[in-house]
């Protein structure tokens, strides 16, 4: 990595009032990072909205075995959970 990527994760930690901070390439890593820290795995169910950067389904679907999409929200830039069969 070129030296101002370290000095970025240096300073962002403390911008944002954390304690540590990962540089992403893209929004799909940095997906896939985020479902990877809470432990997202294959016996899991997540479920996105339809109206979602194709993305979301690209990574949830290859960390878990079933990838819901909320197709029939009457919102969908909402994801209304009484809406989910639970």
């Amino acid at each position: 990595m070129v030296p101002e990527v370290y000095e970025l994760e240096e300073a962002l930690p403390s911008y944002a009032g954390a304690k540590y901070c990962i540089n992403c390439a893209n929004g799909t890593n940095a997906l896939r990072l985020a479902l990877m820290a809470l432990d997202i795995g294959p016996r899991d169910e997540v479920v996105t909205s339809a109206f979602s950067f194709f993305a979301s389904a690209e990574v949830i679907g290859a960390i878990v075995k079933c990838c819901g999409l909320n197709i029939k929200e009457a919102h969908p830039f909402k994801l209304l959970s009484e809406s989910l069969h639970l």
